[in-house]
């Protein structure tokens, strides 16, 4: 994202030196309107150019009623930037306003969704024609009133939104003020950011949907229509969000998502069938996925072992725990945090309010790549929107009989058998057999559904919800580590599960830690601050002082141990040992795992940290022992 400005002959005389000085890295300015060019135009361009400023587009400011009368504005916009030396580079933006609206009612027109639509392309068609790139520029009531946004989405987005944070809607440029102050300016100015820059309609009709599912994560994420729920995880909220992604508007239920429900959505909305193939939580993610064209990459410390390089749109994976989509190779989206780890506690809280977090604190957030960690990357396929194939066709689910053989096969004998249904003694080999089909028999008999043994999509239905009801269980036993901490100028900060997220803040010292044991087992723990080791505390609540948590408000802590007891009775029979580790506030990287068993206090066993060097973050979770 870069800063810039846009301008007219309402800003008087310009010092653009002293505006790039300011740090403004480009300037869109107006152009005029109708037939009549800005007064001061041509001597902001060239003031622009040689204060080595980037020009990034203009804007033409629409009094039209028909769509002839709109294709002659923009020949006269195409004159005045050819007048000033402008690139075909150059964006040429379609400004219809308020003030538009009023003129025409003057002259007995009614602008509506229809007429303003129609000769805002009628304009900028004409624009593409001539060599030069169409943009449109809207506020929100014109992009929810008065545009149609199936039509108007394929050219360069500028939308006016003023805010701090950012935009509701996915666009190239946003403007986010009308009151900006900028030396080199008398009074106010216009601010605009640039996200993506220019975009050639011909790459907006045809898109990779993996591309759009990316900007309809990045749409969840950011904005506060969606917060973290799992009892509400797949946007229970009234109505819909649009997001327009290479000139189709896409639909996203409001409401709440978990970290696999948000990308399932997106990836299902985006029209890669995952959910309708029965993808509903991280267990099933990975095989759900594949078999709809997606490539699993195994991982080991967040490398692909097949020396495979993550890109945009594909899918990081913890099968049991957690999952998040891929912004960029460096960059994650996820929703993270239990539903209980919001602001106030409760369902769906949205710590961001749509503003970007370095520190991914809020629970639906953008941060850096890291290390669940993941099992395997799940590799986008590369599908057009228009339908065409780069690579991989998807399968779309298929009725399965007695002979079918597969990826497909081996989901079913997984399901049937992880439910109680014998698939022979050949296991799950992928090849529908007898053994397989009597399994299924049964299975459609005691579900009520009809006794053929075809595995179809009734059938698909019934055992997905099955499977789940049985992994949801499963889940249920598994323990899990609730860990919060309070910082010296941030305070109590929000409840972390495993390693959804990690505790903290960048570079503000941790003076207190509260951790909890879910699902079975408890936890002791103790931290050491001021050269010494407090004492050890067994509870979680902040309000008690004595054992509630550790710390005293005030030290920076620099080591922390951590012991968890299981409860073999609600885990499963299985034990489990805490891990942690923490990262310095010197350092750029996380100090080594350690593990609750190797408490000799020799050579930082069972410590984590480094003594007089506090630390600002710090990972939990639990591993069998």
């Amino acid at each position: 994202m870069t800063k810039g400005i846009d301008v007219s002959q309402w800003q008087g005389t310009v010092d653009w030196n002293a505006v790039k000085n300011a740090g403004v890295a480009f300037v869109i300015p107006r152009d005029g309107y109708r037939n009549v060019m800005d007064s001061r135009f041509l001597e902001y361009v060239q003031g622009i150019q040689n204060a080595g400023i980037k020009i990034s587009g203009i804007y033409h400011f629409l009094y039209s009623v028909t769509d002839d009368e709109a294709r002659r504005e923009a020949d006269s916009s195409v004159s005045f930037a050819e007048r000033a030396g402008l690139p075909k580079s150059t964006i040429i933006f379609a400004d219809f306003e308020y003030d538009s609206v009023d003129k025409a009612a003057q002259r007995g027109v009614a602008i509506t969704r229809e007429n303003c639509t129609s000769m805002t392309v009628a304009f900028c068609e004409r624009i593409k024609e001539r060599g030069y790139i169409p943009g449109v520029y809207y506020n929100q009531d014109f992009r929810n009133r008065m545009y149609d946004m199936d039509k108007i989405g394929k050219y360069t987005q500028w939308l006016a939104h003023y805010t701090t944070g950012n935009p509701r809607w996915t666009c190239d440029y946003m403007q986010d003020s009308s009151t900006g102050k900028v030396h080199g300016i008398k009074g106010n100015v216009d601010t605009d950011r640039e996200y993506g820059g220019a975009v050639n309609t011909k790459s907006r009709e045809k898109l990779l949907k993996s591309e759009v599912a990316a900007q309809l994560m990045t749409h969840l994420v950011e904005h506060w229509y969606h917060g973290y729920s799992q009892s509400m995880r797949w946007g229970d909220g009234e109505g819909y969000c649009y997001v327009t992604v290479g000139g189709k508007t896409y639909a996203l239920a409001q409401g709440d998502r978990d970290c696999s429900s948000a990308i399932i959505n997106a990836y299902e909305v985006a029209g890669i069938p995952v959910k309708t193939n029965g993808a509903t939580y991280t267990g099933n993610m990975k095989d759900v996925f594949v078999r709809c064209g997606f490539k699993w990459h195994p991982t080991r410390k967040g490398i692909c072992t097949d020396g495979y390089k993550p890109k945009r749109g594909d899918v990081a994976l913890n099968i049991i725990h957690h999952t998040a989509m891929f912004k960029d190779p460096d960059t994650l989206m996820q929703f993270s945090i239990s539903e209980t780890g919001g602001v106030t506690g409760a369902d769906g809280d949205q710590l961001q309010n749509g503003e970007y977090d370095s520190s991914a604190r809020g629970e639906s957030n953008t941060r850096s790549f890291y290390d669940y960690p993941w099992d395997g990357v799940l590799e986008a396929p590369e599908v057009y929107t228009d339908g065409t194939i780069h690579e991989t066709p998807i399968k779309v689910f298929a009725a399965l009989s007695m002979g079918s053989n597969g990826d497909g096969v081996r989901e079913l004998q997984k399901m049937l058998t992880a439910i109680g249904y014998s698939v022979g003694s050949a296991g799950i080999d992928g090849y529908f057999g007898s053994a397989t089909s009597t399994a299924l028999k049964a299975f459609q008999r005691s579900s009520g559904i009809v006794v053929d043994g075809i595995y179809g999509n009734q059938s698909q239905a019934a055992l997905v919800s099955a499977y789940n009801k049985i992994q949801t269980t499963r889940d249920a036993q598994i323990p899990h580590i609730e860990y919060a901490v309070k910082t010296l100028h941030h305070g109590i900060l929000q409840f972390v599960r495993d390693r959804t997220d990690f505790a903290g803040y960048a570079n503000d010292a941790i003076v207190g830690v509260s951790i909890r044991a879910v699902n079975g087992g408890f936890v002791k723990y103790r931290v050491h601050a001021s050269g010494r080791w407090f004492g050890w505390v067994t509870g979680c609540n902040w309000n008690d002082i004595k054992n509630g948590y550790a710390g005293n408000d005030k030290d920076s802590i620099d080591a922390i141990q951590v012991m968890y007891y299981t409860d073999i009775h609600k885990t499963g029979g299985k034990y489990y040992r805490s891990r942690y580790q923490v990262k310095p506030y010197d350092r750029k990287d996380y100090c080594s795992n350690i593990y609750d068993t190797d408490f000799s206090n020799t050579d930082g066993g069972g410590t984590a940290g480094i003594f007089g060097r506090p630390f600002t973050q710090i990972l939990i979770d639990l591993v069998e022992a």
